[in-house]
C-alpha cells in the first residue's frame, strides 16, 4: 500500500505520522491527504455552560477559590500521569492545598495512587473510570493537563478547546499545534523538562486573567477553524478518488468473506425476513452464534425516485444513509447500533447496490412496548422521570450532532434488559436509521418533524403536563422558563401536529 509505485491514496489523521511512512517506504507526498479533526459538535460550549459549571462544582464540593485540574484519557502511563502528579506536588503550598486533580480513563490506577500518596497529594487526586459525561468535567474544571509521552492526535485537547477550557500539553501530541495556534493554553517545549511543566502549571492556576484569555481565544478559534469535518472530508476524497465502491468489514465477516465477493455473500445470508420490498430486504441472521440484522438495498429505479420526489418524500437510495447516521451518533456519544459490515457500489443512484450489517441489540424491549400499561399501571415516578430525561438527552444530542431520524417514534428506542432497569442504571439505544439524514447541523424543519413524531407516539402512555415540561427542559438544556418563552410557537405547533397525526392514525390505523 505504501510502496512508491502503488496507487493507494492515504488518509492521515495526524501529520506527525507522515514523515515516518516517507522515511521507511518512500511514499510520494502527493498520495497523503491530511484530514481535519472530527470533533463532535455537541462538545462545543453550550449556552448554559455557567449553570452546568456551577452544578458540577457543587456536586464535587469545589469552592470558587478551589482549582480543578482534569487529565482525561486511557493509558495513564503514556498520558504522563506521573508527570502531572509531580507537578501537582510541586505547587506552592497554599495553591496546592486548594487544587484537586481528577484523572479519568480506563486503566489500573494503583501505581499512580501509590505515587500520589508518596508525594503527599493522595487526598487531592481522584481516579475515575471512563464515563459518558466528560463535557461536564471540561466545563467544571479550570484546566486540562496532558503531559503525554507520545500521542498521535489527542482528541481531548480539542474537546477542551471548543469547551473553553485552557490546556497544558506536551508538544509531542499531534493536536498540540492547535492549542498553540488558538492561543488556548500552554505547549511545553521538547525535550520535556519537569521543571517547565511545574512552572507552567503554577502560572495556569494562579493567573485568573490569563485563564480567561486562553478560554476566550479558544472559543473564537472554535468558531472559525475546521475542527469538525473529518467524516465529510474523508467521504469527499473517497468519492473523488475511489473506484466506485466502498467497503468496510469487521469480524466475523472480514474473515468469512475474505475470498468472496461481499455483495454476493450478503445476498446469500439466510434468516428471518422482517421486510421484503422491491428495492430493500431486511432480515435477522445468526453467524457464529451471534445475532445480526442485515439490510440490503438493490436500487429502487428512477421511476420510484421520481414518484417519491413528486410526493415531497425523500427517497432512501441505499445503506449509506444508515451508515452515516450510525457513525455520527457514535461520534456524538449517543447509544445506537454497531455496524460490522457496510458496502456500496455503483454511482447510479437508481441502481446502486449496498448493504449494512449491524449487531443485534438483545435482550431489549422497545419503549412503546415497555410503556403499554403506563396509563392504567403507572411506573415508579423516579423511573419514568429518568426515562424521559434519557430520551430527551438522546434526541437533543442527535439533533445537535446534525442527525434527524425521520421515524422518531418511541418504538425505535430500545431499553436494554440484560440488567435490572432502575433510574440510576438505564441503557437505551436508538435504532432504525435507514431514513435518517446527516448534515453539519439539523434544519429546524426536520428537527420539528422529529419532535412531533416523538410526541405523537407517546400520546397514549399517560404522560402528565409535568412530564412534558421535563422533556422540554432536558431536550433544550435550558431553563424551562426560557424554553416556554422562546419556543412558544413550536410548542403550539407540536400540539396541533401530534393531534393531527393521532387523528389520522385513528382513521387509517397501521397504514400511517
Amino acid at each position: 500500500m505504501f510502496a512508491p509505485e502503488s496507487k493507494t491514496q492515504i488518509l492521515m489523521i495526524s501529520e506527525v505520522q507522515q514523515p515516518l511512512f516517507v522515511k521507511h517506504y518512500g511514499t510520494p507526498a502527493e498520495r497523503f491527504h491530511l484530514l481535519p479533526p472530527g470533533i463532535a459538535q455537541d462538545r462545543r460550549r453550550p449556552a448554559d455552560a455557567d449553570a452546568i459549571r456551577a452544578a458540577f462544582r457543587q456536586e464535587f464540593d469545589l469552592a470558587e477559590q478551589d482549582r480543578l485540574l482534569v487529565q482525561i484519557g486511557s493509558g495513564f502511563k503514556t498520558k504522563g500521569t506521573d508527570r502531572s502528579l509531580k507537578a501537582l506536588a510541586a505547587l506552592p503550598e497554599a495553591l496546592r492545598k486548594r487544587t484537586r486533580l481528577f484523572v479519568i480513563g480506563q486503566d489500573d490506577p494503583k501505581v499512580f495512587q501509590l505515587q500520589a500518596r508518596a508525594l503527599g497529594v493522595g487526598e487531592q487526586v481522584t481516579f475515575m473510570k471512563g464515563r459518558p459525561d466528560i463535557p461536564r468535567f471540561l466545563l467544571g474544571a479550570d484546566a486540562l493537563i496532558h503531559p503525554a509521552y507520545n500521542e498521535n492526535t489527542g482528541t481531548v485537547l480539542l474537546e477542551a478547546l471548543v469547551a473553553g477550557l485552557p490546556v497544558l500539553v506536551t508538544a509531542v501530541c499531534g493536536y498540540a499545534h492547535y492549542i498553540a495556534e488558538a492561543g488556548s493554553g500552554l505547549v511545553l517545549s521538547e525535550p520535556f523538562e519537569q521543571a517547565q511543566l511545574n512552572r507552567y502549571l503554577v502560572q495556569m492556576l494562579q493567573d485568573d486573567a490569563a485563564r480567561a484569555r486562553w478560554a476566550a481565544q479558544g472559543l473564537v478559534f472554535a468558531e472559525h477553524a475546521d475542527l469538525y469535518s473529518m467524516p465529510e472530508h474523508a467521504a469527499d476524497l473517497i468519492l473523488e478518488r475511489g473506484p466506485g465502491m466502498t467497503l468496510m468489514l469487521l469480524e466475523p465477516f472480514k474473515g468469512l468473506w475474505a475470498a468472496r465477493d461481499p455483495f454476493e455473500a450478503v445476498e446469500a445470508l439466510q434468516g428471518e425476513v422482517y421486510r421484503e420490498l422491491e428495492g430493500r430486504r431486511t432480515l435477522r441472521t445468526e453467524v457464529q452464534g451471534r445475532g445480526y440484522f442485515v439490510k440490503i438495498h438493490r436500487g429502487i429505479g428512477w421511476g420510484e425516485i421520481v414518484k417519491n420526489l413528486a410526493s415531497a418524500k425523500l427517497p432512501v437510495l441505499g445503506a449509506g444513509q444508515e451508515w452515516r447516521a450510525i457513525e455520527r451518533l457514535h461520534q456524538a456519544g449517543i447509544a445506537t447500533m454497531t455496524a460490522v459490515a457496510y458496502g456500496e457500489r455503483g454511482s447510479n443512484p437508481a441502481r446502486q447496490h449496498s448493504f449494512i450489517v449491524t449487531e443485534e441489540l438483545a435482550p431489549t424491549v422497545s419503549l412503546e412496548d415497555y410503556s403499554l400499561t403506563w396509563r392504567t399501571q403507572p411506573p415508579a415516578p423516579a423511573l419514568k422521570h429518568a426515562l424521559i430525561a434519557r430520551v430527551a438527552s438522546m434526541v437533543g444530542g442527535m439533533h445537535r450532532a446534525g442527525v434527524n431520524h425521520r421515524d422518531c417514534y418511541i418504538c425505535h428506542f430500545l431499553l436494554h434488559t440484560d440488567r435490572p432497569v432502575t433510574p440510576a442504571e438505564l441503557h437505551v439505544s436508538v435504532i432504525d436509521l435507514h431514513r435518517a439524514q446527516t448534515r453539519s447541523s439539523t434544519p429546524r424543519r426536520w428537527r420539528d418533524k422529529d419532535l412531533a413524531a416523538l410526541y405523537f407516539s407517546a400520546l397514549d402512555i399517560g404522560l402528565t403536563r409535568r412530564d412534558k415540561l421535563r422533556f422540554l427542559r432536558d431536550y433544550f438544556r435550558l431553563p424551562l422558563r426560557q424554553v416556554l418563552r422562546d419556543e412558544a410557537r413550536l410548542l403550539a405547533w407540536l400540539e396541533r401536529k401530534a393531534a393531527s397525526l393521532y387523528a389520522r392514525k385513528q382513521r387509517y390505523g397501521d397504514a400511517l
